[in-house]
């Protein structure tokens, strides 16, 4: 069944990703610096309660019915601090194209908090907890959703993926190696889940995820990793301007050294991405 489905996951993800990962500080004069230690917490976005025999690891919120469903009491702080994050690393770019994407004109803050309460959704979020006061800070957090998504690796076909909506870690954690971990964390639940299932023939496939053409950066970081295009991911295209379409047919050399003199690139706002499980 999907409560059966979504218990196991569950609790293959409390017992792949560690309860505590440590980040380098850079100290200033020292040359080996130091590290502070984060601690782990996981949500699991649930609109009718319905879900038993959860982790105890994990705290379930549920989407408080009423006028206020979009925001919910109790989910509130926890993503206002996430969404404080994805702000500092994203936010000038969803400004950009949120009225797009989402289809409306509201900002995109009410918009990505409508979607941070999307029913299934998981959070995997490291911080530090304040000793005196005992307020958890989110410093990274990974957000993802066990689905059925269709047109990953192979047109038509229906398949069982980790869809992967953010990633995001501060800039003081950038550059340590923990991006990479938490996708192999992630790749070991899902082998880890496929093992405990017996092969019941819908094992998890994939891991795949939405990245903006713009960020150069993050998409490099995931086709290093092995993510590749999905079947029905968006891809450039490429104009050939009407004068070297001429030259073309007169020299049938232009372009062919690769380089983009004679041709513009149009780049959709986002590609489809996607890594398979082993």
């Amino acid at each position: 069944s999907e409560e059966s489905k979504q218990r196991d996951f569950l609790t293959q993800l409390t017992l792949c990703f560690p309860e505590t990962i440590r980040y380098k500080i850079e100290g200033k004069g020292e040359k080996e610096g130091e590290y502070k230690t984060l601690q782990r917490r996981i949500l699991f976005i649930d609109d009718k309660d319905t879900f038993e025999d959860i982790p105890d690891q994990v705290s379930r919120y549920v989407i408080p019915r009423g006028e206020d469903t979009k925001v919910g009491d109790a989910c509130k702080e926890i993503l206002d601090q996430l969404l404080g994050i994805l702000d500092i690393n994203l936010g000038s770019t969803y400004e950009q194209v949120s009225n797009i994407i989402y289809e409306n004109k509201l900002s995109w803050k009410i918009n990505k908090r409508e979607e941070m309460l999307s029913p299934n959704l998981i959070y995997v979020i490291y911080g530090v907890n304040d000793g005196n006061e005992g307020i958890f800070e989110p410093l990274m957090y990974l957000s993802f959703m066990l689905t059925e998504e269709i047109d990953i690796s192979k047109d038509g076909l229906i398949e069982l993926v980790i869809y992967l909506y953010e990633i995001q870690l501060l800039p003081d954690l950038r550059g340590q190696g923990i991006g990479q971990t938490m996708i192999q964390y992630l790749k070991a639940t899902s082998t880890q889940y496929n093992e405990s299932r017996h092969s019941d023939g819908n094992d998890i496939s994939s891991i795949a995820l939405t990245v903006f053409s713009s960020n150069e950066r993050a998409f490099k970081f995931y086709t290093k990793l092995g993510f590749q295009y999905t079947v029905g991911s968006p891809r450039d295209e490429r104009i050939v301007s009407i004068a070297n379409r001429t030259r073309r047919r007169q020299a049938r050399s232009t372009c062919e050294s690769g380089s983009n003199k004679g041709y513009r690139v149009i780049k959709p706002i986002y590609y489809l991405l996607y890594v398979p499980i082993k």
